[in-house]
């Protein structure tokens, strides 16, 4: 197995590394031994394939997780938890530069350089995080794979793994994306302490819930007004932003070309968001708010792309017009950036993953029913023919369905614990 090191000259213009040295970019891994490849695309067309399934056969089913949130907030948490300061810092530093020199890499050369960064985060690649959403809320309270002791072992392992190379990657990288303290090289020890920081607060605010919402609302403000900013700062009328973002359709007219691993740089995305799909899933699966298969399928695969779209739309106009940023801008990147990571962190608070105590783990398996007859999940069969118009009567899992919040408090309440299964 051999390091694959993609060496980028940084333009003059470019701020967040040095001017005119190469950055050693060292993600990528090469596999001397295609087997990976095999194995990811294989992963890959599996995931889409139980993508279909569960879209077909569930369609209509309402899918409820143990807290129910609004879809907005619902799709902040997913937005800022699946994602990390790459997505700040990566595309205008690295990527483009990248994707734009199609003598060295003739693999990006049939389309441009936005449209491969969009595919390389956006929509098709969400559909993975639909998959582990749907079956750690719909299937695994029912199968309790992750509850077989060596299943939830191995799960723990990926989980602190995920993140503690987050962090790693955060610490390796932050001199690049902070070249106002350093030397834009060097790991100097108040980089040390940032990630420490992060790591601690984000401990923080995973243990309550609420601050878990309050995070991921901020921290989507936060991006917002970041682009704001960034759009603003480089002049770009509507008409000039139009145009640019435009160039996302050649990912859509070469939308087949993403589904399997273009270059090793790209097999390690694929590779990544396997491995953040997995916790992902469990952790926003409790958030859902009672969308409809479908509903939550479309969800994932729009609502993170529109934000997406746009950023990566505004720093392709900075790529394009060789637009400077200035200290502010790389500041006020790497705060949002920091924000990104905390949120990340959270998902290895394993609290967080708490499904339903036993007591009511009936009432929550009922709350998944479609109101059609026979219940594909809470096994209740009894249903009259035809289905009753009032949906409280169609079966036990409609009333437990609205009645869900207050019965998972009282519950808790009864037994002395807290909101999050703790001591009270």
């Amino acid at each position: 197995m051999q390091t694959l090191i993609i060496t980028i000259t940084v333009s003059n213009n470019n701020n967040i590394a040095p001017p005119g040295r190469q950055c050693v970019f060292l993600r990528p891994i090469h596999w001397e031994v295609k087997f990976m490849t095999y194995l990811i695309s294989a992963g890959i067309l599996l995931a889409f394939a139980l993508v279909a399934f569960c879209v077909i056969k569930w369609w209509n089913l309402e899918v409820v997780g143990v807290t129910p949130v609004p879809l907005f907030t619902f799709i902040a948490i997913l937005f800022t938890s699946g994602l990390d300061v790459g997505l700040i810092m990566f595309p205008l530093a690295w990527d483009f530069p990248l994707y734009a020199d199609v003598e060295n890499n003739p693999a990006y050369g049939f389309t441009n350089p936005l449209a491969l960064e969009f595919g390389f985060w956006g929509f098709l690649i969400w559909g993975f995080y639909f998959l582990t959403t749907f079956y750690f809320c719909v299937i695994e309270p029912r199968v309790k794979f992750f509850e077989i002791p060596v299943v939830k072992w191995i799960n723990n392992i990926v989980i602190i793994g995920t993140c503690a190379f987050t962090g790693a990657l955060f610490l390796i990288y932050l001199p690049y994306y902070a070249t106002f303290m350093g030397d834009g090289e060097t790991v100097i020890p108040a980089f040390y302490v940032i990630t420490f920081l992060v790591i601690l607060f984000a401990a923080f605010s995973s243990t309550d819930i609420k601050y878990v919402r309050i995070l991921s609302l901020g921290s989507t403000g936060l991006f917002m007004v970041l682009i704001l900013g960034m759009w603003a700062y480089s002049g770009m009328g509507l008409g000039e932003f139009a145009g640019t973002a435009g160039n996302i359709g050649g990912y859509f007219s070469n939308i087949h070309k993403f589904v399997l691993p273009l270059t090793d740089y790209h097999e390690f995305y694929l590779f990544w968001w396997f491995a953040w799909s997995i916790m992902i899933g469990q952790f926003t699966s409790r958030f859902v708010g009672g969308l409809k298969t479908w509903q939550v399928l479309a969800a994932l695969l729009i609502f993170p792309s529109i934000p997406l779209g746009v950023w990566f739309s505004v720093l392709y106009y900075y790529h394009l017009n060789e637009i400077p940023t200035t200290l502010f801008i790389n500041v006020s990147m790497m705060v949002v950036g920091v924000v990104f990571v905390i949120n990340s962190f959270e998902l290895a608070d394993p609290p967080l993953y708490r499904q339903p105590e036993p007591h009511h783990q009936t009432l929550w398996q009922a709350a998944l029913c479609s109101g059609q007859r026979g219940c594909a999940l809470c096994a209740d069969r009894r249903l009259p023919e035809p289905v009753a118009a009032n949906p409280v009567d169609r079966c036990r899992g409609d009333r437990a369905l609205r009645e869900l919040p207050d019965l998972h408090l009282r519950g808790q309440a009864q037994r002395g614990h807290g909101h999050r299964g703790q001591p009270g």
